[in-house]
């Protein structure tokens, strides 16, 4: 899990009834803290990379990571000193609420659905088909290529070169 303070630069926001008690059985979650168990300072957030169950009924979750999973894998990568502290300053900027229709801000990846790609960046993020079999991953990684393909026949080469890498990353860790 990540977290973080918003900037004291970041618009005002207001303290927020601390209702919603959720489970966080579920990854990629973004989660703020109550200070008190009656309000919520939604300056100091955590994202979630894996299930927390242990969290549940102590945090509210205030939002879901819809698209952008791949550049929270990057930072989970990051290397950290002994106190889990990055070693490296990190700063998330540019983000928001996103909703269907806009364009999606990422730097790291395709998200072209070109050729039926309709996977997540990492397969082990993605609910679209069953991780357990085999068949399934290597029918999944044959997509991602094949769209891969259709972009370089296209001239958008660095597009082709995210969804090669992604077909890779689906064959090395499925199966």
């Amino acid at each position: 899990m990540i977290s973080g303070t918003a900037s004291s630069e970041s618009p005002s926001l207001p303290s927020i009834p601390f209702e919603n008690q959720d489970d966080l059985s579920e990854s990629f979650k973004l989660c703020i803290s109550a200070n008190d168990k009656h309000q919520i300072d939604p300056r100091n957030f955590f994202i979630t990379f894996s299930p927390q169950p242990s969290l549940s009924r102590d945090h509210s979750v205030i939002g879901e990571v819809i698209h952008g999973k791949s550049i929270l894998r990057e930072l989970e990568s990051v290397k950290t000193d002994d106190n889990h502290s990055p070693t490296v300053p990190i700063q998330i900027t540019d983000c928001g609420e996103w909703t269907q229709g806009m364009p999606i801000p990422v730097y790291n990846a395709s998200y072209s659905d070109i050729g039926g790609d309709i996977y997540e960046e990492y397969p082990m993020d993605d609910t679209n088909f069953n991780q357990e079999s085999t068949e399934e991953a290597f029918a999944v990684s044959d997509k991602i290529k094949e769209s891969g393909t259709l972009l370089f026949k296209k001239g958008e080469k660095q597009q082709a070169r995210f969804k090669y890498r992604k077909s890779l990353v689906g064959y090395v860790t499925i199966g």
